[in-house]
């Protein structure tokens, strides 16, 4: 979401244009335009926070048995070789990838993930699945 409001800003800055912003319910505000002038540095700090956030964010890959699943909380838990438990999230669309390879913690086998581990300010890093490794 954050990447589509930044090249809006940006072809708002390249293009030259303003920003006309209605607001269709609310009691006291009415239309008010953000000039282009306003816009360009608004288009640079997205551009910067983007950037940042996708610095903090890299790809690892993980072995290990996963000892913990829950499909409704949307999250494993995988103990890799050196016994270290990492949490990671995935997608309500990675469920097919889970059900594929035949993941089940009772009956543990070793795989080998990527994830995207984000470090976020004041708070742990969380991963997110990639992909199943073959």
């Amino acid at each position: 979401m954050m990447e589509s409001v930044q090249s809006l800003y940006q072809d708002m800055d390249k293009d030259d244009l303003s920003l006309d912003i209605t607001w269709t319910r609310h009691p006291t505000r009415s239309t008010f335009t953000i000039p282009h002038k306003d816009t360009a540095p608004i288009a640079k700090a997205l551009k910067d926070y983007v950037e940042r956030r996708q610095q903090a964010s890299q790809i690892r890959r993980f072995t290990g048995t996963i000892t913990t699943l829950s499909m409704e909380k949307s999250f494993f838990r995988i103990k890799q070789k050196d016994g270290v438990i990492t949490t990671v999230r995935f997608e309500k669309e990675s469920i097919p990838d889970l059900m594929a390879h035949k993941v089940n913690p009772l009956y543990q086998k070793e795989y080998t993930i990527s994830v995207t581990c984000e470090n976020k300010p004041k708070k742990k890093c969380t991963c997110q699945l990639k992909r199943f490794e073959n």
